[in-house]
């Protein structure tokens, strides 16, 4: 019998299945109720379906939103413009962010049987490319050895078994030793959390 050979030149795209990541945790991210982040989804149709395309896409493979955009359209076909991201953020105002930590810290609540008895506490910094500063955004001692470049300070707690409770953002020129209390407060206050053993 005689080999069959293909063409190359003469294939056409009849059809193209996305699958993988939206399949996988697109699900959960509905099921875990992280779909709520975006006030009134239903109304916000396009800015709830973009804010999932870039949690979804982050997870595959974390990078800025410029990467994400283009990895979301060279692997899953899904075309985002850029200034739609960034309109998109415009939603992600104080209430979005403080549902986003409380659907957090309930689905780690639920995982861990409804009890979290150890907190490891982190800090780290994050610069931007700018020279700009405002009330946030301060020069201060940089990890990153950006020292003339204004940063905040991002303070993260997770639990003993490295899942996300909470986080706090300081401005940069804040020493990160004067972070602890007033992050342990909110998180206690806000989650009433009577007793728990940190690692700082």
């Amino acid at each position: 019998s005689e080999d069959y050979q293909v063409d190359l030149r003469n294939l056409v795209e009849e059809q193209r299945i996305v699958s993988g990541i939206h399949d996988t945790y697109g699900a959960l991210f509905s099921e875990l109720g992280y779909d709520r982040v975006i006030s009134n989804p239903k109304r916000n149709v396009s800015a709830a379906s973009l804010f999932k395309d870039l949690v979804l896409a982050r997870i595959a493979n974390p990078a800025s939103k410029m990467a994400s955009r283009d990895m979301l359209e060279e692997d899953f076909g899904i075309s985002l413009p850029l200034d739609k991201i960034y309109r998109m953020m415009d939603k992600l105002d104080h209430k979005a962010i403080q549902r986003l930590k409380e659907i957090t810290y309930q689905n780690t609540l639920n995982l861990l049987g409804g009890k979290i008895s150890v907190i490891f506490y982190d800090v780290t910094t994050l610069y931007f490319e700018s020279f700009d500063s405002d009330e946030l955004k301060k020069c201060g001692f940089s990890k990153d050895s950006k020292h003339n470049q204004p940063q905040v300070l991002l303070a993260l707690m997770v639990t003993a078994e490295g899942l996300p409770l909470d986080y706090e953002v300081f401005p940069g020129n804040i020493y990160e030793g004067k972070t602890l209390i007033p992050a342990l407060e909110k998180i206690s206050q806000k989650y009433n959390i009577e007793e728990v053993i940190l690692v700082a």
